[in-house]
């Protein structure tokens, strides 16, 4: 099979900030903006929870070709799928597995957002 290298960059601005996905080479990364509230950092992050059986096969493509996908929210990463990802015990947990969920960047995303809201 042939590898793939990816060269984009792509924006999205909106009224509740900039979403944007950077790719170079074997490497990208979703960047999404500051949550703005506990309860909408809950609800992204159950959102994606709610799409299990995606992020596996989306694991699974990028890990066949060799490319790394980082989910970035408000400047951590809290999700990391493809190649180069190393799932632990929360990914097992949460029933991602291969896919990687950094609890502690997602919980600092939550602490943030509610000290935002204040």
């Amino acid at each position: 099979m042939r590898t793939v290298d990816i060269e984009s960059e792509l924006t999205a601005v909106s009224e509740s900030g900039t979403v944007s996905f950077l790719a170079s080479g074997k490497n990208c990364v979703l960047r999404l903006p500051e949550v703005g509230s506990p309860g909408r950092a809950v609800k992204l992050f159950s959102y994606l929870m709610n799409f299990r059986s995606a992020l596996r096969l989306l694991h699974a493509i990028c890990d066949s070709q060799g490319i790394g996908v980082a989910v970035e929210v408000a400047g951590r990463i809290v999700v990391r799928f493809g190649d180069r990802c190393s799932p632990g015990l929360f990914s097992r947990v949460l029933g991602v597995y291969p896919v990687e969920v950094k609890m502690v960047p997602i919980f600092a995303t939550i602490i943030g957002a509610s000290r935002v809201r204040r």
